[in-house]
């Protein structure tokens, strides 16, 4: 077994150049398929740290839509084979927890105690942020806090 974990930075989203992020899709294109010709059985993860969001002063993150982007990160995980579980768990909702299990699980072999394994565990249909691990401040259900657009988080289901 061979393991290779990079952390690259593709798109850090500025006001002064919001052409960026499109940038990167040649490159990312042409390596993936450059990936999947060569690593046929490799996993490949993708995602990021978070969802998209604008500066700070920006009204965007005090609406739902906004917030939830934000709140969201991409996660694309190509395989070299067919799981079940993978499959369904595209649907669902998946923790950093979730991810960092299936990881340990790839890399060691072993399962860690905290999260589902993506890949050989189903995450149930209704799963709360509780349930998921998920800090109260974080979690994507939402209440208006004093009838306008701002937005509070509050505990419950997904």
């Amino acid at each position: 077994r061979k393991f290779h974990i990079s952390k690259t930075y593709g798109c850090h989203m500025a006001n002064q150049n919001k052409l960026t992020c499109a940038q990167n899709d040649v490159p990312l294109e042409h390596f993936l398929k450059h990936f999947a010709n060569m690593y046929k059985n490799t996993y490949l993860f993708l995602m990021s740290d978070h969802g998209f969001h604008w500066q700070e002063k920006s009204k965007f993150n005090e609406i739902v839509a906004g917030e939830y982007e934000h709140r969201n990160p991409m996660l694309y995980v190509i395989s070299p084979k067919r799981h079940e579980n993978l499959e369904s768990n595209t649907q669902r909702f998946v923790s950093h927890y979730d991810v960092h299990k299936t990881l340990h699980y790839l890399l060691s072999g072993k399962q860690s105690p905290i999260g589902k394994n993506l890949i050989t565990q189903q995450i149930p249909d209704k799963r709360s942020c509780q349930d998921a691990g998920v800090p109260k401040k974080w979690c994507n259900c939402f209440v208006k806090t004093d009838g306008r657009n701002h937005l509070h988080s509050q505990k419950g289901e997904i």
